[in-house]
C-alpha cells in the first residue's frame, strides 16, 4: 500500500467553518470540510457513507416498495440475514473457544427489518393500506416462521447427535474408572439403556404382530379351502334337485293329460253306449287301460317327489355347511382386522415411547456434555471440543432465528392496524347495504 504524503500546505486552501465540538467529546470533521480537503490528499472516491458517519446522521433506509418487494417474496432482509452470524463463540488469547453469551438479545431494528410491516400510520386511509399489507405479510412470516422452527429442530437433532457421540466416544476411552466422569456419564448411560430396552420391546411387538398375522393368515386360507370344497358338492346337489323338479314336473304334466284322456273316453262311452246301458266292450278295455296308466304315473310322481325331498334337504345341509365356512371366514377376516388395529396402536404407541426415550437422552446428552467440556475439559479431544462449541453456536443461532421470527410475527402496530380493520369492516358493511338499495330499486 503506498504511503500518503501528509506534510501539505494548507495555506492557500479555503477556511472552512467547523463547529466547536461539545465539552469533553474530541473534534469531529463534517462533511464539508472533508470534501475541501479531498482533492489535496488526491481521495478520488468520496465514500457517501463516510459523509453520512461525518454528519452523525443514520444511514439511508431502503426504499419502501423495493424492501417490501424483498420481504414479500418470502426472502430475509439483509438485516435480518445479518442476525443469523449473532453471537459467535470468542476466540481467547490462549485459540480456545468459549459458547456465545446467555444475554445477546434482539434489537429493534432486526425485527422491524424481517417483519417488513413498514411505517405505521395514524390516518384512517393509510391505516387501511398499513393493515392489508400486514395480513398479507404475516401469511409469507407465518410460513418462514414454520420453516424456521423445522430447521431449528433439524439443527438440533444434529448437535445432539453429535455431541452424543462425544460423550460415548468418551466414555469408550475412559471406559468405568472414574467415579466422577461415571457419575456425569450416568443419566446418558441410563436413557440409552431405556431407550434399548423400548427397541427390544417394540422389536417384540412387532415380531408377535408378525406371528399373528401369519396364523391369521394361515387360517383364512383353510377356511376359505373348506368353502372351496364345498362348492361342487353343492353344484351337484343343485343339479339333481333341478332333474327332480323337471322329473315332477314332466310327471304332474302326464298326470293330467291321462285325466284329459280318461273324461273323454268315458264321453265316448256314453255315447256309443246311446239308449242300452251297457257301452262296447273296447270302450271299457280303453278306460281300463287309461287308469292303469294313470295309477302308474301317480306312484312315479309320488316316488320322484320324494326324491326331490331328499336332494333339496342335501342342498339344504350343503348350503348349511357353506354358510358356516363362510361365517368362519368373517370371523378370521374380523380377528385379522381387530389384530390390526391393536397392532397399529400399540406400534404407533412402541414408536412414541422410543422416540420420547431416545429425545430425552439427546436432551440430556446436551447437558451433559456441556458439563463435560466445563469440568472435564482434558477428557476431550481438541476436535470433540470445536464440534461441541460449533454445535452451540449452531443451537444459539437456531433459537435466535426462531425467536427473531416470532417476534417479527406480533411486530405490527396495534393502533394502527385497528384502524385499518375498522375502516375496512365499515367499508364493507356500507358495500353490502348500498348493494341491497340497489337490489331493492331493481326489484
Amino acid at each position: 500500500m503506498p504511503k500518503l504524503d501528509l506534510e501539505l500546505d494548507l495555506g492557500d486552501a479555503p477556511v472552512v467553518q467547523v463547529p466547536e465540538p461539545a465539552r469533553g467529546a474530541p473534534p469531529k470533521p463534517t462533511a464539508a470540510a472533508m470534501k475541501t480537503l479531498a482533492p489535496q490528499l488526491e481521495l478520488d472516491d468520496w465514500p457517501g457513507d463516510l459523509e453520512v458517519a461525518l454528519e452523525g446522521e443514520e444511514p439511508p433506509a431502503p426504499e419502501r416498495a423495493g424492501a417490501r418487494g424483498a420481504v414479500g417474496r418470502g426472502d430475509v432482509p439483509p438485516s435480518a440475514r445479518g442476525s443469523e452470524a449473532a453471537s459467535p463463540s470468542v476466540r481467547g488469547t490462549d485459540g480456545t473457544r468459549t459458547p456465545p453469551p446467555a444475554d445477546d438479545t434482539l434489537t429493534d431494528e432486526e425485527v422491524t427489518a424481517l417483519a417488513g410491516f413498514g411505517p405505521a400510520p395514524f390516518e384512517w386511509l393509510p391505516a387501511l393500506a398499513y393493515t392489508i399489507r400486514v395480513v398479507r405479510r404475516r401469511r409469507v412470516l407465518t410460513a418462514l416462521l414454520e420453516r424456521t422452527r423445522r430447521e431449528s429442530d433439524e439443527v438440533r437433532r444434529r448437535a445432539q447427535a453429535e455431541m452424543l457421540r462425544m460423550i460415548e466416544a468418551v466414555r469408550d476411552r475412559e471406559g468405568e474408572g472414574d467415579e466422577e466422569l461415571a457419575e456425569l456419564l450416568r443419566p446418558v448411560v441410563d436413557l440409552a439403556a431405556q431407550v434399548s430396552v423400548r427397541s427390544e420391546s417394540l422389536a417384540r411387538t412387532l415380531e408377535q404382530h408378525r406371528a399373528d398375522r401369519a396364523s391369521l393368515a394361515a387360517e383364512l386360507m383353510a377356511r376359505q379351502a373348506d368353502r372351496d370344497g364345498l362348492l361342487p358338492e353343492r353344484r351337484t346337489a343343485q343339479v339333481w334337485v333341478e332333474d327332480a323338479t323337471e322329473s315332477v314336473s314332466r310327471l304332474k304334466g302326464d298326470l293330467a293329460r291321462l285325466a284329459r284322456d280318461l273324461t273323454v273316453a268315458h264321453e265316448d262311452a256314453t255315447r256309443a253306449a246311446g239308449a242300452s246301458e251297457f257301452a262296447p266292450p273296447e270302450h271299457a278295455r280303453r278306460i281300463k287301460a287309461i287308469e292303469v296308466q294313470r295309477a302308474t304315473v301317480a306312484e312315479e310322481v309320488v316316488a320322484v317327489e320324494r326324491t326331490l325331498a331328499e336332494r333339496r334337504a342335501s342342498l339344504a345341509a350343503v348350503d348349511r355347511r357353506i354358510a358356516d365356512a363362510e361365517r368362519a371366514i368373517s370371523d378370521v377376516h374380523a380377528r385379522t382386522a381387530a389384530g390390526e388395529r391393536r397392532a397399529r396402536t400399540e406400534q404407533q404407541s412402541g414408536e412414541q415411547a422410543l422416540r420420547t426415550a431416545d429425545q430425552d437422552r439427546l436432551e440430556v446428552s446436551e447437558a451433559v456434555a456441556t458439563k463435560l467440556v466445563r469440568q472435564h475439559p482434558t477428557r476431550v479431544t481438541p476436535d470433540e471440543h470445536e464440534r461441541h462449541l460449533q454445535g452451540a453456536e449452531d443451537l444459539a443461532r437456531a433459537a435466535r432465528q426462531v425467536l427473531l421470527h416470532e417476534r417479527a410475527l406480533h411486530a405490527h402496530h396495534p393502533e394502527a392496524f385497528r384502524r385499518g380493520l375498522l375502516l375496512l369492516g365499515g367499508g364493507t358493511v356500507l358495500g353490502l347495504l348500498l348493494l341491497l338499495g340497489l337490489l331493492r330499486v331493481l326489484l
